[in-house]
């Protein structure tokens, strides 16, 4: 995912959605920390992973009906059409500018 973990975790970013997660059930909040724990994490990244989102299939492995069709960064570029493309980028394209996933509105 090309995150830096530092050696305890995963900083501030994800301990103020777990803190958020725990308000928003109404519960008293955790004290702020400033790592998400190594062992949280690997939880996490196992939980949401693309081999048991899609039962056991491998990335590259294509299944055009499956919402993960296959799990290859930037296998989208296949699918959008023209008219796709100018949609996403009229309702998008500022966001992914915003966000740095893009430098300019010419992708």
């Amino acid at each position: 995912m090309g995150l830096k973990v530092p050696r305890f975790g995963l900083p501030t970013l994800a301990s103020r959605f777990l803190e958020h997660r725990i308000l928003s059930r109404g519960k008293k909040p955790i004290s702020r920390r400033l790592c998400l724990p190594q062992m949280a994490l690997a939880r996490i990244l196992k939980r949401h992973s693309f081999i048991r989102n899609t039962n056991g299939r491998k990335q590259g492995q294509e299944n055009v009906t499956h919402h993960y069709r296959k799990g290859v960064a930037g296998d989208w570029r296949n699918y959008f059409t023209p008219r796709v493309t100018k949609e996403f980028k009229q309702r998008y394209g500022d966001l992914l500018i915003e966000l740095g996933y893009e430098s300019s509105h010419d992708w």
